[in-house]
């Protein structure tokens, strides 16, 4: 699918898509990159990027941990698959009448799920008064990021684009 929209900086992108895709086979094979996966490698490696403040429970959190803001990737990885199809899906639901669009089930806003195989930059992003504060990310959210970087997560290739308006789509993807 071919598409024009807005980024939220601004940005307006020429975007190609793959619609069609199987997340519950990516989340597996994902996985299964970490099935065998110790803390103590998790320690190595956090310690060989520049994380030495991880403790041995941040990165045992980091695979395995469940509390809220410390779930670890096995930890989620089992627990989408363990979900049923509706809860996956969250907010959106399947276009009636166009493949690979989604409508947020509360707002009405079109959206476009999938794996970007292109993105062009059509006009740069607008200069804003406020620009988005980089924030600080948690210890266990950094070696989360770290593993998923360094085993290349078929899952993270997801992206969701916001569409403008569905004219935005070209018209032999309709």
């Amino acid at each position: 699918m071919k598409f024009v929209t807005t980024k939220g900086n601004g940005a307006l992108v020429g975007v190609e898509m793959q619609t069609t895709y199987n997340y519950l086979d990516m989340v597996r094979r994902d996985l299964a990159k970490i099935e065998s996966l110790t803390a103590e490698e998790v320690e190595i490696l956090a310690f060989n990027s520049g994380l030495i403040t991880a403790t041995a429970e941040d990165c045992s959190d980091s695979l395995d941990g469940k509390k809220h803001g410390r779930k670890g990737l096995r930890a989620s990885f089992v627990e989408t698959l363990q979900k049923k199809k509706e809860d996956i899906e969250g907010p959106y639901a399947r276009h009636n009448s166009i493949d690979g669009v989604w409508v947020h089930k509360e707002t009405g806003a079109f959206y476009v799920k999938g794996i970007v195989l292109n993105e062009m930059e059509i006009e740069p992003p607008q200069a804003t008064k406020d620009p988005r504060v980089k924030r600080v990310e948690g210890i266990v959210v950094q070696l989360k990021n770290m593993i998923s970087k360094k085993y290349k997560f078929e899952s993270d290739r997801i992206k969701i684009y916001k569409l403008d308006n569905l004219d935005s789509i070209k018209k032999e993807d309709k």
